[in-house]
């Protein structure tokens, strides 16, 4: 099955029911950790409003790093167990998902997979995506979240399809994240506004 039809029976399931995290990864099944990271990635990459979840999401991608990183069951904190996430964004997030994985899957497939599957390899995976997954936690303006959740998407697509060219691609996106939080401290939010704007008329 390709990963896209996944997402859309999982879409189709969760549409009218609420989850906490727990509910929400049993549904998910065997790729529960990956596909984790995946979904919440999304709402960063479309702007959905997320008012006092985004913190929560950061720390739910966070978590799935550690648990790809050391290769061990994903273990949630109670707390946000506590939360309880609304069906209509989880499934919002699942459609986007799947319209997004239907252009990707034209260059997507599976390439490299002693690579993909080797155990280092998958704690450096880990290791980027929790790294991430803190950015998505900092409170910093809109639109500061979407290098991590960028990086935190290529790096989960390349892990569930096992492609190794699309994990050089996490890789690079994962090292312009580094950059753009080196810089933002640097030169400030306004900086980097100014500093894209000037790049714009030049």
């Amino acid at each position: 099955m390709r990963l896209s039809y996944e997402f859309r029976r999982l879409a189709d399931g969760c549409a009218k029911k609420d989850m906490n995290i727990k509910e929400f990864i049993a549904y998910l099944g065997p790729r529960a950790t990956a596909l984790l990271s995946f979904v919440f990635s999304i709402p960063f990459l479309i702007f959905i409003p997320l008012p006092g979840l985004s913190m929560v999401f950061g720390i739910i991608v966070i978590f799935c790093g550690i648990s790809i990183a050391l290769n061990r069951p994903l273990w949630i904190p109670a707390f946000v167990n506590r939360h309880k996430f609304s069906g209509a964004i989880l499934s919002k997030s699942l459609y986007t998902g799947e319209k997004i994985l239907k252009i990707c899957e034209k260059w997507i497939r599976p390439r490299g997979e002693f690579i993909a599957r080797n155990p280092w390899i998958q704690r450096i995976n880990g290791l980027m995506i929790f790294l991430s997954g803190l950015c998505l936690t900092l409170p910093l303006p809109p639109g500061t979240n979407f290098t991590p959740g960028f990086a935190v998407f290529v790096l989960s697509v390349a892990i569930l399809e096992e492609d190794a060219v699309f994990l050089l691609i996490g890789y690079m996106a994962f090292l312009v994240n580094i950059a753009f939080f080196t810089l933002l401290p640097i030169l400030g939010w306004e900086g980097i506004i100014h500093l894209f704007g000037y790049t714009q008329t030049t």
